[in-house]
C-alpha cells in the first residue's frame, strides 16, 4: 500500500482551494478530507492531500466539492503518486 497526494487548484473559488472536500471511494468504503487554511497564530500548512494506506487498485472514483458548492468526479483507471486537480470553468 501507498500513498497519494492531491493538490487542488480553485479558479473560480480561492486558487488554494481551502474548504474543498475531496471524497475518495472503494470498496471498502469512503474516505473523506477536507483542505484547510492554516492550523494556527503564525503558523502555515501545505495545502495539499495525502492520503495513505490505498493501494492502486482499490481507488474507484475521486470527487472534489468546491467551496463554491460545485463538483467534479473522476474514474480512477490507474491511481499515481501525485495528482493535480484544476477546478473547471
Amino acid at each position: 500500500k501507498s500513498s497519494l497526494q492531491i493538490r487542488l487548484v480553485g479558479k473560480h473559488t480561492n486558487r488554494d482551494a481551502v474548504g474543498a472536500r475531496v471524497i475518495l471511494r472503494s470498496p471498502n468504503g469512503a474516505t473523506v478530507r477536507q483542505i484547510k487554511g492554516s492550523a494556527g497564530y503564525l503558523s502555515s500548512s501545505m495545502h495539499e492531500l495525502t492520503v495513505g494506506g490505498i493501494s492502486d487498485s482499490e481507488i474507484q472514483s475521486v470527487e472534489v466539492l468546491w467551496p463554491q458548492k460545485s463538483t467534479q468526479l473522476f474514474s480512477v483507471k490507474k491511481a499515481r503518486k501525485r495528482v493535480c486537480i484544476v477546478e473547471v470553468d
